[in-house]
C-alpha cells in the first residue's frame, strides 16, 4: 500500500445511550431542494452502512466456548471526516447492558476501490471473537480494556447529571498524542460530549462513559471512565484506554504517561483491535 493511502486511513480505527445516533457530519448552507437531496443520499448510505454492520457477529470467548453478543439496532454515533476522505461513518455497539463488549466503525471511504472500511475494537475484560460476511474471522489475543484507579478523583455525585459533569472534568485531565514514526506527531482533541454512556449496577458498575480523542470527530482513541462499587471499598473512579488507530498513541493523566498503544504499521489485527477494507463477498 502506498504511503498516501496509509496516511488517509491511519486514524480510522473508533455517546450517551440514545434512540438515534449522535450526528457529527459537516453541513453547508444549502437550498431546500439540495438539503432534501442530501438527506435522501444520507438515508440511502445509512441502509448500506447498517447492512454491513449487521453482517458482523461478535462473540465472548472463554474456556466453555463462545457466546454470541447481540448488536444494538441503531448506531450510537455518526460522523464524516473530510480531511481523510471519509464521506460517512457509523459506530455500532455489541452488548445490551453495561460496558459494550465491542464497538465497530463502518465507513464509506470512496477513495479506495472497495469503498468501505471496517474497524472493530474489543472493550471486554476478557477475550472476544468476530466474524464477517465473506469468511473473515478474528479472535482477540488479550482483553480490550485494563482499568486503573483515577488518582485524586472527586467523591462520586449522587445524581446522574452530577456524575456526568464529574466524568467530563476527569476526561479533561487526560491528553493523547498520536505519531507515525518520527515523521509526524499530533495532539488529539478531546470530544466534549461522551460517545456512549452505560451502567450495570448489579455487577458493581454504577456509571460509565466513553470519550473520544481525535483530530476531528473521528476518534482515534477511546477513553473509558467508570464508577465502580463493591462491598469491600468505597466507590472508585477508574479509567482505561482503547486504541483505534494504525498510528502509535500515548496518553497522559496530568503530566504522567499512563498508556501506550504501538503503531500497527499495516492493515490487520493488533491484540484486541482489527481494521480492514471490505473484500469481495462481504456485502452479500
Amino acid at each position: 500500500m502506498n504511503r498516501l493511502l496509509v496516511m488517509l486511513v491511519v486514524s480510522l480505527c473508533f455517546v450517551t445511550t440514545i434512540s438515534s445516533p449522535v450526528q457529527c457530519q459537516d453541513t453547508d448552507d444549502k437550498s431546500a431542494p439540495e438539503q432534501a437531496d442530501a438527506a435522501k443520499e444520507s438515508a440511502e448510505r445509512l441502509v448500506k452502512l447498517r447492512h454491513r454492520a449487521e453482517g458482523t457477529r461478535v462473540f465472548i470467548v472463554d474456556d466453555d466456548g463462545r457466546e454470541e453478543v447481540e448488536m444494538r439496532s441503531e448506531p450510537v454515533f455518526r460522523y464524516a471526516d473530510q480531511p481523510r476522505s471519509i464521506v460517512d461513518g457509523t459506530l455500532w455497539v455489541w452488548g445490551e447492558s453495561g460496558r459494550p463488549v465491542a464497538l465497530q466503525k463502518v465507513e464509506y471511504f470512496p477513495v479506495v476501490p472497495t469503498n468501505w472500511t471496517y474497524c472493530l475494537a474489543s472493550l471486554s475484560s476478557g477475550l472476544v471473537a468476530a466474524e464477517w460476511r465473506g469468511g473473515r474471522r478474528w479472535t482477540a489475543t488479550k482483553p480490550g480494556v485494563e482499568l486503573r484507579p483515577c488518582d485524586d478523583a472527586p467523591q462520586a455525585a449522587a445524581s446522574k447529571s452530577g456524575r456526568i459533569r464529574q466524568m467530563k472534568e476527569l476526561a479533561r485531565r487526560f491528553s493523547v498524542r498520536s505519531s507515525e514514526g518520527t515523521d509526524r506527531s499530533e495532539q488529539l482533541r478531546l470530544m466534549q460530549q461522551p460517545i456512549h454512556r452505560y451502567a450495570d449496577p448489579e455487577l458493581g458498575l454504577e456509571d460509565g462513559a466513553i470519550f473520544g480523542f481525535g483530530s476531528g470527530t473521528n476518534p482515534a482513541c477511546l477513553l473509558l471512565i467508570e464508577l465502580r462499587i463493591d462491598d469491600q471499598s468505597p466507590p472508585t473512579w477508574q479509567y482505561g484506554f482503547v486504541g483505534m488507530s494504525a498510528e502509535s498513541l500515548r496518553a497522559h493523566l496530568d503530566d504522567h504517561e499512563v498508556w501506550f498503544f504501538p503503531a500497527a504499521g499495516k492493515i490487520g489485527a493488533i491484540d484486541s483491535w482489527i481494521w480492514f477494507f471490505e473484500s469481495p463477498g462481504m456485502e452479500d
